[in-house]
């Protein structure tokens, strides 16, 4: 039975898997709506402790004034690598970065604005197993229903953040959900998903299906191995 949280696409393939396979786990989703350049989001849950553990964290934010920021980030201190981001209307930005994160249990989690901004949202997931925190691919999408197509390799992980500024139920394609939920007072809706995969996917669709209409739509998505 798989650890509650963590999911596995194509077990009866996992011995094509170079080294052992990585499990993925959402530990937390939360998100603050005051005017800022730096969010600190302190006593997160990242995870059981372990040398080789990366800390993926997927992060929303809306410049304040023209143009997107761009953002830097630290996990209980540890810089972050960044995977991929997605600059889409309204000044909003989805992006995902990764960090070895060996200690501990919770940790602050600084993010650091290039501008000031006026939301953040942030989703974490622990991936276990030894994974590299430079994503094997990337995806971003700024479609109204944003969709494209990832490369995972075998043992592999798939994580994904999406947004959109009204509110509506999600339908993630092609990985599991994780959260789907309201992190601003506004109506600003951050979503998550996720899954390992035991056997290679060339080419796979993922897609975040939003309810009612609304703006400001966009996706980011990374696989790790």
């Amino acid at each position: 039975m798989s650890p509650i949280g963590t999911t596995f696409r194509g077990m009866m393939a996992a011995s094509n898997a170079i080294g052992p396979p990585l499990t993925v786990n959402n530990t937390a989703s939360t998100g603050n709506a005051s005017d800022l350049t730096v969010y600190t989001f302190s006593d997160v849950a990242i995870g059981t402790a372990a040398a080789d553990r990366v800390v993926v964290i997927g992060v929303f934010l809306i410049g304040a004034t023209g143009g997107h920021p761009t953002m830097t980030a630290t996990i209980d201190g540890v810089g972050t690598t960044q995977a991929i981001n997605d600059n889409h209307e309204g000044e909003n930005v989805e992006f995902i970065h990764a960090a070895v994160v060996p200690n501990n249990t919770t940790a602050d989690i600084v993010i650091t604005a290039s501008k000031g901004c006026s939301r953040c949202g942030l989703g974490v997931w622990e991936v276990q197993g030894g994974a590299s925190v430079t994503a094997t691919d990337t995806l971003a999408s700024s479609a109204d229903d944003p969709t494209g197509t990832i490369d995972v390799e075998a043992g592999g992980v798939i994580i994904g953040y999406a947004t959109n500024s009204n509110n509506p139920v999600t339908t993630w394609t092609g990985i599991t959900e994780d959260f789907d939920s309201v992190v601003f007072e506004d109506d600003n809706k951050a979503t998550g998903a996720s899954d390992a995969f035991a056997e290679a996917d060339a080419g796979r669709t993922i897609s975040a299906t939003f309810t009612s209409g609304g703006s400001q739509e966009g996706m980011a998505v990374a696989a790790f191995r």
